[in-house]
């Protein structure tokens, strides 16, 4: 039987276990988009806890009025995680009255863009070539991703509060 996972703020306590997952899921704590460099192990956000292991994890940036999604990520990419953080990042912004919550992806990143739309997400912009600022930050950005498809641009999806 599988132990159900809880959802928790991360804490000063999680940043060490924060930091190795997001290595291990982005290669980096530092998070490129929209020409903006974010250190990703610093920023708030919440995990997914299951047999005291991160099993998830979403980072975020507040600027009072809109709370952007820099990361999001699950062991074997599991969606009821991924879902289940989304969701309490929408309910923080509505409880902290804030009009939108975004998130900035890759072309090629077609499985959360897929989770992000069933859950009510709608693309508002598109960035072409926008990863080029990216690799001229971190020149060993991949050039490829999910199921081979070449990195170039970012799409911009927003959830309106």
């Amino acid at each position: 039987m599988e132990t159900k996972f809880k959802i928790l703020p991360i804490s000063r306590n999680d940043k060490n276990r924060v930091h190795k997952a997001l290595k291990k899921a982005w290669g980096s704590c530092v998070i490129i988009k929209k020409e903006r460099i974010h250190q990703a192990d610093e920023l708030p956000g919440f995990v997914a806890v299951q047999n005291e292991e991160i099993t998830g994890l979403i980072t975020i940036y507040d600027d009072g009025q809109q709370i952007e999604i820099v990361t999001l990520s699950s062991i074997d990419d599991n969606e009821d995680i991924k879902s289940t953080l989304v969701g309490q990042v929408i309910t923080m912004a509505r409880n902290n009255h804030c009009c939108r919550v975004w998130v900035i992806l890759t072309n090629d990143n077609t499985p959360c863009l897929a989770l992000l739309q069933k859950l009510g997400f709608s693309m508002c912009q598109f960035y072409k070539n926008a990863v080029d600022f990216t690799r001229h930050i971190d020149p060993d950005y991949p050039l490829c991703g999910v199921d081979n498809i070449p990195v170039r641009d970012e799409i911009e999806l927003e959830f309106l509060l």
